[in-house]
């Protein structure tokens, strides 16, 4: 069998030996280290306090830009594409070329037609200007034989007087011979009929200058077939300029600086006027910061930002408050809320606030429209509620 030792038992009258504890030393080093640890603490909620106090942040924010749907105003079938996805290009830049040709042919057409309508100006120029130089002649011809011919009618009434003077003194007997008298008669006679010929001739210039003086109607007829021919040259010349922008659009520029997405546009495809081809992505770009409404009663246009982009860790961007939008996010959406229908919950809305960018673009950490980024606003810049 086992023997099992007996416990040993204390002796009556005495005491248990006390544990050994914290010396005293150890014991003033965690009340210093307490004290390091609350004081820093203090410390460090204080100043979270303070930075909170003059700061508003959010991760609601991403990089916003300019983004253009490149396409063609004239519908044809692309040629050639002169660049390649997310290309970087300036601002008219030759993107795509489509088939000209249709366009060459119009404004050939075109030119023609203008020059046949100059030609056709011209003439009726050169006939405006001939119509005025023959009308101005005539008149003066015919005023001119109706002089010549009321002279000779006075010659010719004078004539008649004398005639009839001889005869009388035929009558009277003072002639010597009965052929006098009948050589006066006869005389007589021929003034009579010089008197006719005259009337009439005075008749026909009459005629002829009423004619002439009538040519003011032949001038306006040249001078409004003048004013159709100038006016088909304007109108052929709006076609010419026409053909000649249509000509022009058959190569697709780009609009501005910056870099290319989406590219959907191939040599050979076939394109519609307005039909979107690759899409173009400013170089200016800001970030929109959506904040809750509660946040914006400090923040003010013209305030500091530092941005931070979760793709690039460590890097700080700079930038300023540039305005708030009149309106809150979903009150834009495509569906915004009835809040007087059903019942209610209310719900902080966000605020989108734009920021711009204080640095140059950098090459080395391209921001892109949807990137998220963390704003923070410096409340108290100074200045900043002057600042538009």
């Amino acid at each position: 069998m086992s023997e099992t030792a007996a416990p040993s038992v204390a002796p009556p009258g005495t005491q248990n030996p006390p544990k050994p504890g914290l010396s005293p030393r150890k014991r003033a080093v965690y009340i210093v280290l307490a004290a390091v640890l609350v004081t820093g603490g203090a410390a460090v909620g204080i100043w979270y306090y303070l930075y909170a106090a003059a700061h508003e942040w959010t991760d609601d924010a991403f990089i916003a830009a300019d983004v253009t749907a490149v396409s063609s105003r004239v519908p044809g079938r692309v040629v050639k594409v002169n660049f390649r996805e997310n290309q970087k290009v300036a601002k008219g830049d030759v993107l795509v070329e489509i088939d000209p040709r249709d366009f060459e042919i119009r404004l050939a057409q075109a030119r023609a037609g203008l020059s046949a309508a100059q030609h056709q100006e011209k003439t009726a120029r050169t006939n405006v200007g001939l119509v005025k130089s023959v009308t101005a002649a005539t008149i003066y011809q015919a005023q001119g034989g109706v002089g010549q011919a009321d002279a000779g009618l006075a010659m010719a009434k004078a004539g008649i007087d004398a005639a009839r003077a001889k005869l009388a003194q035929a009558d009277a007997g003072i002639a010597a011979s009965e052929a006098e008298r009948q050589a006066a008669a006869e005389g007589l006679k021929v003034a009579e009929a010089q008197v006719g010929q005259t009337q009439a001739k005075i008749v026909e210039q009459k005629g002829r200058l009423a004619e002439a003086q009538s040519a003011p109607d032949r001038i306006a007829v040249a001078e409004s077939q003048l004013l159709t021919a100038e006016a088909e040259v304007k109108r052929l010349q709006a076609l010419v300029d026409q053909a000649e922008l249509e000509l022009s659009y058959a190569k697709v520029l780009a609009p501005e600086s910056g870099r290319l997405a989406r590219k959907v546009v191939e040599p050979g495809a076939m394109f519609q006027a307005g039909q979107a081809m690759v899409s173009l992505v400013s170089e200016n770009v800001w970030v929109v910061a959506n904040f809750k409404e509660t946040a914006l009663d400090h923040i003010r246009p013209g305030q500091s930002a530092t941005i931070t982009v979760d793709a690039y860790p460590g890097v700080v961007f700079h930038g300023h408050v540039d305005s708030i939008q009149s309106g809150t996010g979903a009150q834009f959406s495509l569906l915004p809320p009835e809040n007087a229908t059903g019942n209610y919950v209310k719900i902080v809305q966000r605020v989108p606030v734009k920021i711009l960018l204080d640095d140059p673009p950098d090459p080395e950490h391209l921001l892109a429209p949807g990137m998220s980024v963390i704003p923070e606003v410096e409340l108290k810049t100074p200045g900043a509620e002057a600042r538009k």
